[in-house]
């Protein structure tokens, strides 16, 4: 991936993540006042006035975005309206929880879904095929908070072996990264199966054979790498995906992470923070994707040449 090529992607980085910050900024305030969602219903008139002068909410939004951008490109990232501590502590404090499970949750899929998607390719037609495909409809179908309640209800509720909801130990990760899990691993077992049959069709695995490279050495050394690229796609939308995509479960298993702070700074209508949220999902986002292009390169050549070609 040459230099130019590189540019060109790290400027739509940048438009990407202004074009979603300035969404995000309208919306929130031309939907409602955030003073008057943050203050008590009895707050008089004067005491609005003030509040929305101290937070700079009283100027045009035009005004308002402009020191907003200007405020960014210094790093002032500014302070939570409910508590008055910076933004980046108040979301700095949930970020572990929420790498905690998403990272378990994507380890989770990457181990179970990979391995039954090369399986059933392996086994195509065959009994395991059609139970892997049957689990992977399941997971990619049922929606993240129907399958933690009904973990909740197995797990909690009739077994007790593990507890409902909460942050501790190991217990206490088990359903939700599970639940979070299932999903991914759904979906990397159908795109791994249908990647894994078409390299087994190729001609370099007939070559390969004629060769006398076994079986195991054919599959690991050839079909594999060949089939890895669809995979890392869905593994770069799932690291991208790993804040917002946890917000339900979260919420379901009241773990205190970053999710769940974002829905509770949107009921409030806590600019700051919503704004630095959605700034780090953006940018999460665009830098997974950015790394899936490097890694496409790195697995076929092909790509980067063809990458090099498009940006001269």
């Amino acid at each position: 991936m040459n230099t130019r090529f590189l540019a060109l992607k790290l400027l739509r980085m940048l438009v990407t993540i202004w074009f979603v910050v300035t969404f995000v900024f309208v919306v929130l305030r031309a939907t409602t006042d955030p003073v008057e969602a943050l203050l008590p219903p009895d707050a008089t008139p004067d005491e609005i006035a003030q509040w929305s002068e101290i937070w700079g909410l009283d100027q045009p939004i035009i005004v308002q975005y402009g020191r907003y951008i200007a405020s960014l490109t210094v790093g002032d990232l500014g302070f939570s309206y409910r508590d008055g501590r910076p933004v980046t502590v108040v979301v700095g404090q949930r970020i572990p929880a929420t790498l905690i499970l998403g990272g378990t949750a994507l380890a989770l899929a990457l181990f179970v879904g990979v391995p039954f998607g090369i399986i059933a390719a392996l086994r195509r037609n065959r009994l395991s095929d059609r139970l892997i495909m049957a689990f992977s409809v399941f997971g990619f179908a049922i929606p993240n908070f129907f399958f933690g309640i009904l973990l909740i209800l197995l797990f909690s509720l009739y077994l007790r072996w593990l507890p409902s909801s909460g942050y501790g130990g190991l217990d206490h990760l088990v359903m939700p990264a599970a639940t979070l899990g299932l999903a991914t691993a759904g979906a990397l077992a159908r795109f791994t199966r249908s990647s894994m049959l078409e390299a087994l069709s190729k001609p370099f695995m007939e070559t390969a054979a004629a060769k006398g490279a076994g079986a195991f050495r054919r599959v690991m050394r050839h079909a594999v790498p060949n089939a890895a690229i669809p995979v890392v796609t869905i593994l770069g939308l799932n690291i991208g995906a790993l804040i917002s995509g946890s917000i339900v479960t979260e919420t379901v298993f009241a773990w205190p992470g970053v999710g769940r702070l974002l829905i509770s700074s949107v009921e409030a209508r806590d600019l700051a923070v919503v704004q630095f949220l959605v700034l780090l999902i953006a940018l999460t986002m665009v830098v997974a994707n950015l790394l899936v292009d490097i890694l496409y390169s790195v697995l076929d050549p092909r790509i980067r040449v063809a990458g090099a070609a498009k940006a001269g």
